[in-house]
């Protein structure tokens, strides 16, 4: 790797694709020289509601090899709310701790990097008791990363802060002031039912208020996160009997119950999100138990205390995390149904982004009432 090239001067379009994605890849995989173009191949695949995503690999005698390339092309105008020098950071540090894809190169709108073998993570695998433990384990080891030299498990040092409200006050401000006006082409039934700006500003100053007092009343512990682990970010490998991660785009510190609420969140989908699917308090007890006993069993070895023995998590703890990863759910509906507004505005992605922040909207609205007895 270290005579390869990890930066180019290319934008990726509809127009030079294949060759800027082969000329790539050559340079990655040199081996792949050795054989005709037409076995080289591309496929197109769900890249989310970010980024759209390639694959390139090699068809060797009409059999597909199991080295793969992915290829993002970053969404339109995502560079105003997404670092994507720190996502490239990130990536390298979860490789270096096996919980992510090795990064390979960037060009001028996207990034290449290795391809997870494995099967993303569905509603049925989710609940499969050989499967969710590992999940709720690989979040404890995520949050536990020595960050850039900050021990993400202790009380945050001077400077550090949690992610999550500058992040949404940041994309909020990429929302038009009268957005709707600047929405009327869209002949969108869901656009009149949205919040005005000055509403939803109002919304994230009151939960910002009400999860600062918690934060005070109850140490919520603030750790490095991932901030999107909805189901399609979560590989399985079967043969490895092992989970990792993808994605890091919206990665930072943040609050603990915050990753994991919106992991919950995600159960309900993406393209018709049905919050039904929200996982039961009897499922919800026991993922808390087991991520909870593997974070502070890890920090037990980390200080060589007790290295070796189990932690018992009491019902006290147990149910105050529980509360505090339901309320957390609040703040994760509003930030994406926001983060939708401005997809609405700028993305030219095949997806009704307005119809989205509707619905999340109406969640956060419905939960908010009922979570915080309003």
């Amino acid at each position: 790797m270290s005579d390869v090239k990890t930066e180019y001067n290319i934008e990726i379009t509809s127009d030079n694709l294949r060759e800027s994605i082969i000329g790539i890849a050559l340079d990655i995989r040199t081996e792949w020289r050795k054989h005709p173009l037409d076995e080289i191949k591309i496929r197109y695949m769900n890249g989310g509601v970010t980024n759209r995503l390639a694959s390139c690999y090699l068809k060797k005698n009409g059999i597909n090899t199991t080295d793969t390339l992915l290829f993002r092309i970053y969404g339109k105008n995502t560079e105003h709310f997404i670092s994507r020098e720190d996502e490239i950071e990130t990536m390298k540090i979860m490789k270096q701790v096996n919980l992510g894809p090795e990064f390979f190169s960037k060009f001028k709108n996207g990034i290449c990097y290795e391809f997870l073998p494995g099967k993303i993570i569905d509603m049925n695998m989710v609940y499969d008791e050989k499967i969710y433990p590992k999940i709720a384990r690989a979040f404890a080891s995520l949050h536990l990363i020595n960050f850039n030299g900050f021990v993400l498990h202790s009380n945050l040092e001077p400077g550090q802060s949690p992610f999550i409200f500058p992040k949404i006050r940041e994309i909020l401000n990429l929302v038009h002031e009268d957005y709707k006006a600047h929405m009327s082409h869209m002949t969108d039934d869901f656009l009149d039912k949205i919040p005005s700006r000055q509403k939803l500003l109002g919304e994230v100053d009151f939960l910002e208020n009400y999860f600062e007092k918690i934060h005070l009343e109850h140490e919520s512990i603030i750790v490095f996160s991932h901030n999107d682990l909805l189901l399609g970010n979560i590989i399985y490998n079967e043969k490895e009997n092992s989970v990792k991660f993808i994605d890091y785009e919206y990665a930072g510190i943040n609050f603990q119950a915050y990753d994991i609420a919106n992991h919950f969140n995600e159960f309900a989908g993406v393209d018709n999100p049905d919050y039904s699917k929200f996982p039961s308090k009897e499922y919800q007890t026991k993922w808390l138990r087991i991520y909870l006993e593997e974070f502070y069993s890890k920090i037990n070895r980390f200080y060589s205390r007790q290295s070796g023995e189990p932690v018992l998590i009491d019902e006290e703890r147990l149910d105050q995390f529980y509360d505090e990863v339901n309320k957390f759910t609040l703040t994760s509906h509003l930030m994406w149904a926001i983060w939708s507004l401005v997809q609405a505005q700028n993305s030219d992605l095949d997806f009704d982004f307005v119809k989205y922040s509707y619905q999340r909207f109406s969640e956060y609205f419905k939960r908010k009432s009922q979570l915080l007895n309003l």
